[in-house]
């Protein structure tokens, strides 16, 4: 649990304390789910996680401290920026995902570059019979493989998440977090290559 700087009473924010309104110089080091009071956990209620980032936004604005020290405004400032980037991260799931595996890394180190046995080999081959449609210019084809790639993609976010929301614990071991770490690392594989067919990237002159 966390506690205010000034007055000692637990926060709900590392940000910012309701009970004497002060700000945190510490929040600035705070990790995503600590901004918002949040355990390390996946699943969240976006409901509620929108509705303390506009709370936090309105306390913290620089506007309303325009006539406080410069210090304490540069400290809004820094710590507005900080709850708009935590903001940004939790409230989108796939940025979400990699950052809580981030953190966990920290905690129980996995391979960042390993990936699903035998996706790499899948990849390279798919990843040639793209250049070939490339090359001749098959837009029917190409249309065809944008749609493989979007359902692979769809199925691998929705497994990865899936795993994290059933997720009882705050430290998974070590199998747990290579398994996501390797889904992540091939959804970037399947990123690429969906950009590779995308219709504005495989059009071409006439």
């Amino acid at each position: 649990m966390l506690f205010c700087s000034h007055c000692q009473t637990p926060l709900r924010s590392a940000l910012w304390c309701s009970a004497c309104q002060r700000l945190q110089s510490n929040g600035l080091q705070a990790d995503h789910f600590s901004v918002f009071g949040l355990p390390l956990r996946y699943n969240l209620d976006l409901k509620i996680l929108e509705q303390s980032y506009h709370e936090l936004a309105t306390e913290m604005h620089p506007d309303f401290y325009a006539t406080a020290p410069a210090d304490e405004r540069r400290l809004s400032e820094s710590l507005s920026a900080r709850l708009n980037q935590a903001w940004q991260t939790l409230q989108d799931p796939t940025a979400r995902a990699r950052y809580l595996t981030g953190i966990w890394q920290s905690q129980t180190p996995t391979h960042e570059r390993d990936l699903p046995t035998g996706f790499l080999q899948e990849m390279f081959a798919l990843q040639e019979e793209l250049e070939e449609l490339l090359e001749a210019k098959d837009q029917q084809a190409l249309a065809a493989k944008h749609a493989d790639f979007l359902q692979r993609l769809n199925d691998l976010r929705h497994n990865y998440q899936q795993q994290l929301i059933e997720l009882k614990e705050n430290t998974p071991d070590t199998t747990f977090c290579k398994q996501i770490q390797q889904q992540l690392n091939a959804e970037r594989y399947l990123l690429r290559l969906l950009e590779s067919c995308s219709p504005t990237s495989s059009e071409t002159d006439p």
